[in-house]
């Protein structure tokens, strides 16, 4: 939920900070220059860069619980310093920490490892959610005349609860079992998800993948450095990250992030009313969360492959309408339709919400074998970084400001097609498939020895006894 908040909060201080006339004497006494604003809005990824290296690390030493905790608690602090700030610098250090403690994907790390194969697609979509009830509570707040910093106290309270509810988890059954702690892997992993004997065997292939890797280790004995160099260059590896890669900046090329940040800016390009433009994006959030809750019906039933390529469809038709609405709007003014542009900005929104955006965000986790899971992580983050502040909150706007929301949709539209031209090549389709049945089949790895792993690890087991 605080990443909502986090994302809608940049066009809630922006308005206050660049305001010549603010009412609220409360920050009367922060004004910035639009550099400094652009400043606010992007600099939660200089935070990202740094902390997704030091947290992938983590992931993998001192185990996904404990790492969970840590990535909340920098996240507190950055929000306990927004009710005190009194200067553009702490409000630029509380988003600096709100990027360092960010996670990334963390959150849907988490998630592939803890929930049900079945059920994975529902809680990333419940996690999208809240992130639009994030946002929306955010817009709602702000139209009720409520600062940025009265919003952060919410934030400081959902943490608080987040935080708390954290220690009462097990550790990770994948995690356990890459440790080579297999009695915690198995205590917890049927905690988790019951003792029926499809899951009975779902932790047998899970713990013979690792023991076998764990022996293999042995062998070769090779250093840390040396691990990580032969891990970037692995097929298997690069695979998983040209995949990773492409379904990331379609994210930024159907313009959730930005839509998200400025959303008010976006409107009121359309009807040049500030009122107007706040009233629509509230309806623009509750269609957010009206779509995401669909998207968990519309992931359950259908194949992750046929919703990447409906949705990046829809999405490059509609960014062609707008494109093509402005350029009538120039040529053939008589032609123009002024409703057309923010009814079908709205239709955008809630195509991407309720499918490239849980749908990507599902597949960009379950790509990385479970060993190159810290590994990918930090190369994830890293393309997170730089499409979402990079591109997204910093290049987008430059674009449409010297080219046009109509030409940059344009050209947005076509690169779209190419990423899913791609993907259509190189995607694997993950619907209902555990964890291990991805790494497999990332890996090619061959079905004798899939089958063969009870009896490995049986052996393994006997033979340390």
């Amino acid at each position: 939920m605080c990443d909502g908040v986090s994302y809608s909060l940049p066009g809630i201080i922006n308005s206050v900070i660049l305001s010549s006339n603010s009412t609220n004497d409360d920050d009367d006494d922060i004004r910035a220059t639009t550099a400094e604003a652009s400043h606010i809005a992007a600099i939660p990824g200089l935070g990202a860069f740094l902390g997704i290296f030091f947290i992938s690390v983590l992931v993998q030493t001192i185990g996904r619980r404990l790492t969970y905790i840590f990535i909340l608690t920098l996240d507190l602090i950055s929000w306990s310093i927004l009710p005190f700030a009194r200067s553009v610098r702490a409000i630029l250090i509380a988003r600096f920490l709100r990027g360092l403690g960010d996670g990334l994907f963390y959150n849907g790390i988490m998630i592939s490892e803890y929930a049900d194969p079945k059920r994975r697609g529902y809680f990333s979509t419940i996690r999208k959610l809240f992130v639009g009830v994030g946002a929306l509570v955010s817009h709602t707040m702000s139209i009720f005349m409520y600062t940025f910093r009265e919003i952060s106290i919410f934030a400081i309270v959902a943490l608080l609860v987040a935080i708390t509810l954290t220690f009462f988890w097990p550790e990770s059954p994948a995690f356990s079992a890459f440790k080579g702690r297999y009695d915690e892997c198995k205590r917890n992993f049927l905690w988790l998800h019951g003792n029926s004997s499809e899951k009975q065997d779902e932790l047998v292939n899970m713990m013979g993948a690792q023991m076998i890797r764990i022996e293999m280790k042995k062998k070769k004995k090779n250093n840390k450095i040396e691990t990580v160099l032969k891990t970037l260059i692995k097929n298997d590896f690069l695979k998983a990250s040209l995949i990773v890669t492409i379904l990331l900046m379609l994210l930024d090329l159907c313009g959730r992030h930005y839509y998200l940040a400025f959303i008010n800016q976006v409107f009121l390009m359309f009807f040049d009313d500030i009122s107007i433009a706040g009233y629509c994006s509230i309806i623009s959030d509750m269609l957010t969360i009206v779509s995401l809750i669909i998207s968990s019906f519309v992931i359950y039933h259908f194949k992750r492959r046929t919703l990447v390529f409906f949705f990046g469809f829809l999405t490059t038709t509609l960014m062609f309408i707008i494109s093509l609405a402005g350029f009538v709007k120039v040529e053939h003014s008589g032609l123009y339709l002024p409703w057309l542009e923010p009814v079908v900005m709205l239709l955008l929104n809630v195509v991407v919400n309720m499918g490239v955006v849980p749908v990507n965000l599902i597949l960009t986790v379950e790509m990385y074998p479970l060993e190159q899971r810290g590994i990918g992580l930090c190369v994830a983050g890293l393309n997170l970084v730089i499409f979402t502040y990079l591109f997204g909150l910093k290049l987008t706007p430059i674009m449409i400001n010297n080219l046009g929301l109509h030409t940059t949709f344009g050209v947005f539209g076509v690169c779209i097609i190419i990423c899913m031209v791609i993907l259509y090549f190189i995607l694997p389709e993950t619907k209902d498939r555990t964890m291990q049945d991805i790494e497999d089949k990332i890996r090619n790895v061959d079905s004798t020895i899939i089958e063969l792993r009870p009896m490995i690890m049986k052996k393994m087991t006997s033979d340390a006894h």
